[in-house]
């Protein structure tokens, strides 16, 4: 009879293994932010240099680097959990991981450069690929999207307040989240993203349609339900949504959609930038 032979693999070469299966890296890189805590207006002034329309000024996201550090220092510290007292609801709450997420993201997009050039295209998965500690707790963007989409619920506006870096994508938002403000700016955010060619696009081509993004288009469902749960009504359309949220220009524009099918946004990778290459 054949002696078994027991074969014991360690949890971190079975997730090793795992992820090598499903195509991805189990490496996450841990980014320490070594700057002096600074506060939220560190993050607004540097939205303020670097966002020009759709885009991001990429060298002036590695000239005001030091912005973005100290904020990251800040939130590192600072949060629901180790000071409540400052986030007294869940709008306040929201206003904190959106604003967080973003932060994530634009300096995991910095630790990407390489000989002072930021990469042509990145990868799909860069919220997961950087951890930050946030709020006490180690985290990566990813993470943090989670808590807002669950702490927001059905609340779609949250999903073009996120930022993915790329062309595909909604553009980044102007302005720091406020708890007590943060309702009329998710409204205006959707409306500014619903305007960008990386959400919605229409292409009057051959083949017609009316392209949009793809958390968008995961989504339509839901927005369409609410919707209709609104104006009670029935047998809305993803063009009745979009027409509600946009102004007589963009109204005017998606008319000339009636009818056209709705697709998926081809994937995009390209940097969300204005400029790729620093000076």
């Amino acid at each position: 009879m054949n002696n078994l032979r027991r074969i014991i693999i360690s949890p971190v070469v079975l997730l090793a293994f795992t992820a090598l299966l499903n195509g991805c890296s189990p490496r996450i890189t841990r980014i320490s932010i070594s700057s002096q805590p600074g506060r939220q207006a560190d993050f607004g002034l540097l939205l303020h240099r670097i966002v020009t329309d759709d885009r991001i000024n990429t060298a002036e996201l590695i000239r005001s680097r030091v912005l973005l550090d100290r904020y990251l220092s800040f939130v590192s510290t600072t949060g629901p959990s180790s000071s409540p007292e400052q986030f007294p609801d869940a709008k306040h709450r929201l206003a904190y991981l959106i604003n967080c997420h973003n932060a994530m993201m634009l300096r995991g997009l910095i630790a990407l450069a390489e000989n002072g050039s930021f990469p042509e295209k990145i990868s799909s998965s860069l919220d997961r690929e950087f951890a930050f500690v946030i709020d006490g707790i180690s985290r990566t963007a990813a993470d943090v999207k989670t808590n807002v989409t669950t702490l927001a619920e059905a609340d779609w506006r949250v999903h073009l307040a996120l930022y993915n870096c790329r062309m595909d994508g909604p553009p980044l938002p102007k302005y720091v989240f406020v708890g007590n403000t943060i309702d009329a700016q998710l409204d205006q955010t959707a409306r500014d993203a619903l305007k960008s060619e990386q959400v919605v696009k229409i292409d009057h081509g051959e083949n017609k349609r009316l392209l949009l993004w793809r958390g968008l288009f995961e989504i339509r469902r839901q927005l369409i339900s609410d919707y209709e749960r609104r104006l009670h009504t029935s047998g809305a359309t993803m063009l009745n949504v979009l027409l509600e949220w946009s102004d007589r220009f963009q109204r005017e524009t998606l008319n000339s959609a009636v009818g056209y099918p709705i697709e998926v946004i081809p994937v995009d990778n390209r940097v969300n930038a204005k400029r790729l290459s620093m000076p």
